[in-house]
């Protein structure tokens, strides 16, 4: 069986693996909200359950698996990760693992993953989830979860996108195994929203000569297709947004923040994380067949289609 296909058959098991427990699994499990991950050559592990404002267990092993059991004797009971909402790293080399985390200990689909370089066992992971899914859903950030790395994963790139836990906020960053390949700008990181189309702001602040306005969203949808055109991928961004407000400036704004993604991650990183790939294997078959993945990259050109329907 496809290694991925089975990944993502165990990620929709796991997702429907929430039926009830009796009272003695209840009282004999440690359920856990957020697991920390530092130092992948010695592993060690801080446990956050549900309801605290700091960490509640440690542990530290040879190995991952070694590091939970070594939190599970202080914790004094199993540890279930079935529920887990957060999981943070601290080091890239845990990126690698994460299939085996799935398939270990049935993780959510939906489970948020986040980088940091800092320890958070002061932090109450709760309220920052909250804050992370808050930026999500006002669109300053993309919308990513265990599910959509795992895909990322398995692509040509390899190339994972994150968001990145500062202390005033999050930003996002480009990740592989071997470490962080950059971090991106806050253009670039609004251009991506748009691009892989999941989450559109509902308001969007547009800055004017004399003064800013606000565009506000109705409806949203962006869809990509790819033609080649002289030996040359050619992918089309297409745009479609109904709403209030100045929209001669709104699509200026949205072509610039656009372009500074697709320079940022395909250009300067060589990063796919807008679907890319997915796009010219459905329709260019030919040329991605034919051509290296770096250079398909490299000659890959971008036309943006912006449509703005005003009330």
């Amino acid at each position: 069986m496809n290694p991925l296909r089975s990944c993502f058959s165990l990620l929709l098991a796991s997702t429907l693996f929430l039926s009830g427990c009796s009272v003695t699994q209840v009282k004999d499990r440690f359920y856990l909200q957020t697991i920390e991950l530092s130092d992948f050559r010695y592993p060690k592990v801080q446990l956050h359950a549900f309801a605290s404002d700091e960490a509640d267990y440690t542990g530290s092993g040879s190995t991952l698996h070694a590091a939970l059991e070594d939190a599970e004797i202080p914790a004094g009971r199993e540890l279930f990760l079935g529920h887990l909402e957060l999981l943070c790293l601290q080091d890239t080399a845990f990126v690698g693992q994460l299939t085996e985390l799935l398939q270990s200990y049935r993780l959510s689909s939906g489970c948020k993953v986040i980088y940091t370089t800092r320890s958070l066992e002061s932090v109450n992971t709760e309220k920052l989830l909250e804050n992370l899914k808050q930026e999500e859903q006002n669109g300053r950030l993309p919308e990513t979860d265990l599910l959509t790395i795992l895909k990322e994963l398995s692509n040509s790139s390899g190339t994972v996108l994150l968001p990145f836990y500062l202390t005033n906020g999050f930003s996002l960053v480009l990740i592989q195994p071997n470490g962080v390949k950059g971090t991106l700008s806050n253009e670039a990181i609004q251009g991506l929203c748009w691009l892989r189309g999941e989450n559109y702001p509902e308001r969007v602040s547009i800055s004017g000569e004399k003064q800013a306005s606000d565009f506000f969203m109705e409806n949203a949808a962006t869809k990509l297709t790819a033609t080649v055109d002289s030996g040359v991928p050619v992918v089309t961004v297409s745009i479609t947004i109904q709403g209030k407000g100045d929209a001669v400036a709104l699509r200026k704004q949205l072509e610039t923040a656009c372009q500074a993604a697709e320079e940022e991650t395909v250009k300067k990183y060589r990063a796919d994380v807008i679907g890319l790939e997915a796009c010219l294997r459905q329709q260019c078959y030919q040329l991605y067949a034919e051509q290296d993945w770096e250079g398909i990259l490299h000659t890959v050109t971008f036309v943006h289609e912006i449509t703005i329907l005003t009330k």
